[in-house]
């Protein structure tokens, strides 16, 4: 059971949004009084929904490279919130790329974000994978890829 803060009604936890930034993992709006606030500050028009992307930047490939060992780590995504999105996992020991995390944990100086290029959403994963094929053509024991990359 949990208090809205608004509502001040005690509910079952499953009436609260999943929110992963909250100590209990719940947002702390029961889900009723949640959509009467997002009704009530406009973001549930479409206007709303469309201008929250705008501040992403643009979608492209990405590439983080260990300055001091030459491991290298290839991504796509909004390149803003991926930059971000790594650093901050890595930083808390969170990331879901083991050998990534790994890595960092080693060197966590040493590492440089670089947009290899940016391209449309549609073209990324296409675009990603090359530049992975390629790296891994090239230097297949400094990718930390997981998914394409083989580990004995």
């Amino acid at each position: 059971m949990k208090k809205c803060w608004k509502c001040k009604e005690e509910k079952p936890i499953t009436e609260f949004y999943k929110n992963r930034t909250q100590p209990d993992g719940h947002s702390g709006l029961c889900k009723p009084c949640k959509k009467l606030y997002h009704k009530k500050k406009g973001y549930d028009n479409w206007k709303y929904k469309t201008s929250k992307w705008e501040g992403r930047g643009d979608y492209g490939i990405y590439k983080f490279t260990n300055t001091k060992t030459q491991e290298v780590y290839i991504g796509k995504g909004w390149l803003l919130e991926r930059e971000y999105d790594h650093f901050y996992k890595l930083k808390n020991n969170t990331h879901d790329n083991p050998f990534f995390q790994s890595s960092y944990n080693q060197h966590p100086d040493e590492w440089k974000f670089e947009v290899l290029e940016k391209c449309d959403i549609k073209l990324g994963l296409v675009k990603e994978t090359d530049y992975i094929i390629e790296e891994l053509i090239n230097n297949r024991d400094k990718l930390l890829n997981v998914k394409l990359t083989l580990r004995y």
